[in-house]
This record gives structure tokens, sequence and C-alpha cells, in this order.
């Protein structure tokens, strides 16, 4: 009667008859094998008995389940002394009946000859062959078996050695199984886990971990632990891999690929006071290196086991940790990326589009998407503010569609003039739009280019009284005011917006509403930034609604 047998620690413990034809692996109590394995999904497994033996499938679990160290898509035929990983868990199947390739095979296998067989083992006619996905798939599953053996299993467990394929085959193929998983990883957390995965299945690891070089609060890149994997009784590891410090700064200082295998009688590593701690025997770790910069790390030993890697494991993991530095640089890049885009999409809505690429070389040219220059902080600029006279009345006597085409060529008239004088509209209030000048261009507030611009949009108004009919024209007035504003891009990344803030903002808005129609009333840091450019005419003080002292306010005569 076909059997499993879990093993633990390399010993069968316990041996368990495949009395159904359909058998559920799992840690739900109404599974057949009830696993405590907490890596483990509800309903994990399920073999699954036809006319040629069983089948396992993964039941779309967490963690999915390996055969031979291969990761199953859907489902796959067992055979004799297979090796089925759930989790941490180890089971093998036994079933006499179902006989693997013979030993005397010749053939290698290759994933590419067994796309050359047509389903039913019928061979291809003619100079054209067609494969679907599924066939593929199928080819890829059987490929896996045959390559990748199970290191941990005992002598009579292991396929003969005719079958077996050179290691190089073995690695290349875990590449490729990684590279498509790596591809298929929504984001870095997913792809981190799933590379631990991929490397238990085939490593003698009892525990692993992927650092992360991060920067601290002071700018000091520091190792941060981003995934962590166990092999076996998770409760003697205490709910955390604790990696050798010794080791891990030894692989990112001196830039090294490193295997012991025997730590703590490893001279070179001077049986650190972390080796002795963890009681380290056998362990690898690798720089995850993308050609350009080493960007963390990844960590497997074991504590049970001296000698339990062998070269040919650390160039497995070199190679796994190399995909894993590109994968990461891509995400990195591909944030940065999406940063830039979000960034020059709302700068481009209130700034010209000389202004925004200025923005964006400085941007390129700092390495960081929130630069200096747009980060928030305090210079001096100039605000101005215009609105429509009577605008309530316009709006009572106006139909809706018509106004909002009103305002519509209003505004694209004013922003232009806006941009005509390098400021930025940062925002439309109603009927009323705010503008800034000045306050990425350190050596001026821009009042000059302010005032310029009201002036403008007053001379601007003839043209757009030709464009619409007499009875929905109006007219406006503008404030104008210098000073310190607290100035950058203020939002989260979904939405986020260049604006000022503070009392100069304020004194310019109420400016505005000191004005007569089609006038322009200055503040008096303005007013000294222009004089003698144009006629100005004082006003006196003023009381502004919101400001407690008395302001100077004067006009430009027109």
């Amino acid at each position: 009667m076909p059997m499993l047998l879990v093993k633990e620690k390399n010993n069968i413990v316990e041996k368990i008859a495949l009395y159904k034809e359909q058998f559920s692996i799992g840690r739900a109590l109404d599974n057949d094998l009830i696993l405590t394995d907490t890596s483990s999904s509800r309903l994990h497994t399920q073999l699954t008995k036809d006319g040629s033996g069983y089948v396992a499938m993964d039941m779309n679990s967490s963690n999915g389940t390996f055969v031979n160290g291969v990761l199953i898509k859907t489902r796959v035929r067992l055979k004799d002394s297979d090796v089925i990983r759930i989790g941490d868990t180890e089971l093998i199947f036994k079933d006499p009946q179902a006989q693997g390739a013979p030993a005397d095979q010749d053939e290698r296998p290759s994933i590419f000859s067994e796309l050359e067989k047509l389903p039913g083992g019928q061979e291809p006619t003619g100079s054209r062959i067609e494969r679907g996905v599924d066939d593929f798939e199928k080819a890829e599953e059987q490929f896996g078996q045959s390559i990748v053996g199970d290191k941990q299993a005992p002598a009579s467990a292991q396929k003969p050695a005719a079958a077996q394929l050179d290691r190089a085959t073995q690695n290349f193929f875990i590449l490729y199984r990684l590279g498509k998983e790596l591809n298929k990883a929504q984001n870095l957390e997913e792809m981190l886990d799933q590379a631990l995965v991929m490397v238990f299945g085939v490593l003698k690891a009892e525990r692993g971990a992927i650092l992360l070089l991060e920067p601290d609060e002071g700018g000091q890149l520091q190792l941060t632990k981003k995934a962590q994997r166990y092999k076996g009784d998770i409760k003697r590891f205490a709910g955390e891999v604790r990696v050798s410090t010794t080791i891990c700064n030894k692989v990112i200082n001196d830039r090294l690929a490193i295997l012991t295998a025997d730590a703590r009688s490893d001279t070179a590593l001077d049986a650190g006071m972390s080796i002795v701690q963890l009681n380290i025997r056998s362990a690898m770790c690798v720089p995850l290196w993308d050609e350009e910069t080493i960007r963390g790390l990844i960590y497997v030993d074991n504590l049970t086991e001296t000698d339990s890697f062998t070269e040919t494991d650390l160039e497995l993991l070199t190679a796994v940790a190399s995909q894993m530095a590109l994968f990461i640089k891509k995400d990195e890049l591909t944030k940065k990326f999406t940063e830039e885009a979000i960034m020059r999409a709302n700068l481009e809505r209130f700034h010209s589009k000389e202004e925004v690429e200025a923005m964006m070389i400085h941007v390129k040219q700092s390495g960081e998407v929130r630069s200096v220059a747009l980060e928030v902080q305090e210079v001096e600029a100039t605000v101005l503010f215009s609105d429509i006279v009577s605008f309530t009345p316009l709006s009572e006597r106006t139909p809706p569609k018509i106004l909002a085409e009103l305002l519509n060529k209003y505004f694209q008239k004013m922003t232009e003039i806006v941009f005509a004088n390098q400021g930025m509209v940062n925002k439309y209030i109603g009927d009323s739009v705010m503008a800034i000048f000045g306050a990425n261009t350190p050596d001026s507030p821009g009042a000059l280019e302010a005032v310029t611009a009201g002036l403008q949009m007053l001379a601007g108004m003839d043209d757009f009284y030709k464009e619409v009919d007499t009875k929905y024209h109006f007219k406006i007035r503008i404030g104008v005011n210098t000073g310190p504003v607290v100035a950058g891009m203020i939002g989260s990344m979904q939405k986020m917006e260049y604006t000022v803030l503070g009392d100069t903002v304020n004194v310019a808005s109420r400016l505005e509403g000191q004005a007569e129609p089609n006038d322009i009333v200055l503040g008096e840091l303005t007013k000294k930034y222009v004089k003698g450019k144009f006629p100005i005419l004082e006003i006196g003080e003023v009381v502004l609604k919101g400001v407690a002292r008395k302001t100077k306010a004067f006009r430009i005569k027109r």
C-alpha cells in the first residue's frame, strides 16, 4: 500500500498509509494529515489517486508545495521516494509500483526535449511544431522533477546516479524558476519571501534571512531585516532569526561571499561573539550586488550540522543574490520614476514648462525626488491675488454652463500671463487667482515680475472682452505682497502640490480687497523692490481683516 513517511531531523518519525483516493494535508483539523507547522496553510496539498498512481496538487497555499525541491504550479505525478516539502515539513512518498526513470537511462532529460513530445506520447510529423502554454508548463514541471534531488533524503530515497543531472544544470533550472517567480512578484516584500522559499527548497539551511542596507535617521546605512524563514522545529528559534553580525559585517565591509563549514573553528572569523552565542555550525552569506552597489545580503545557516553547504551551494546562492539585487534596483527605479511623474504632473498644473524642466533637472542632479529646492523651506517670495469685482451678482444672472465657460477663458488668459512672467499659478479659489513669484529664484523675490504680470492682466482684459458678450463683461482687482513664506511640496505621493504658506500670503489676499476695480495695491516691501520702475502712489496705513497691525499700502498709478 502506498504511504507517506514523515521526516524530522533526517529521521523517519511516522508512517502513514494512503488509504483514500483523496488524501488532504494541512493545518485544519478536518485534514487526513494534520500539520502543526505554522508555515503551512489550512488546506495546503491534496494527493489524488487515479489509474496510474497518486498525483500531488497544491491547493493555492500561501508558501507553495515542493516536490523534490521544485515548486509545483498545479499538479505533479508522484514516483517512489519523491520528497514532498510543505512549509517546513518533509514527507517521503513510498510506492514501489510508482517507479521513475530506469537507472541505465542514457539521454539527459531536457526541458526542450520534453517540449518536442506531443501530448499522449505521439511523435511530431512534418517541419512545424506547435505547443500550447499548458504543454510547456507540464514539460517544465517534469523537467524540474528530473533535475532537483533532495539533499537531505536518506540514501535509499536518492535517485539512481544515472538519472541525476550535473549540479550546473540543476542550478540553471532553479535560477530559471526563481526568475519567473520574481517577475510575478507584486512588490519587494513578496519578492524577498519568495526568494527564501526557493532557496530553502534546495539548501540544507535551518534558518535564513534577507537584510537590506537602508539609511537611519542620521543618514548612515544600516542593515535592516526584511524577510526570514525557518526549517524544522520553529519553537527552538524563539520566533526571530538572529544573524551573525561578525559574518554579515565581513560580507559588507570586505565585499565577499562567505561559506564557512564550521563557523566556531573558522580562524578568519575569530569565533565572533554572535557566532558563539547563536551556536552557529555552518553558514553562508552573500551580498546583494547589482554590479554597482551592495544593497544588502542573504544569510543562511545551520545550527545542528557542520559542512552543511558546498561550494556549489555558494555559487547558487550568489547567483540568487544577483537576481534579487537586480530586482531591488528595478523596484527602486520604478518607485523613483513614479515619484518623478507625480511631481511633474503636479508642477505642470501651476508652472510654465520651462520652469518645470528647470526644477526636474535640479531634482535629477540632486539624486532625490524631494530635492532641497522643492522641500518645505522658508524663502522670500511675492504673492499675487486677483479676483472678479461683483462676482456674486454676475453668477446669479449667468447660466451655470456659460459661467463655467467664462471662467475657463478668463483663467486661461491670466495663467498665460503669469507663466510669461516666470510665475506659477498656485490655485484658483472660486473667482480668484493666486500666483507666486520668486519662490524658486534665490536671487530675486519676484516683486518686479509680479507687478508686471498684474499690469498685463489688467491690460489683457481688453482682449478678453472681445471674446465674450458685453453683458458678461466684468472688472478685476489685484493685490501684491512680498515677504517671507514657507514654500514647498505639500501633500501625499498620490496628491502633492507646490504651495506657499504664511502671513505674507494672508496680507496679499487682504490688499487685493483694498483695491478699486482695475487697480493694483502693493505691500510695503513690494513697493521697495519696484520703486523707480513704475509710478506709485501711497495710500497710507490700512487696517486689514485678520492682520493685527496696520499695514502701509500703495497703488500703481495708471
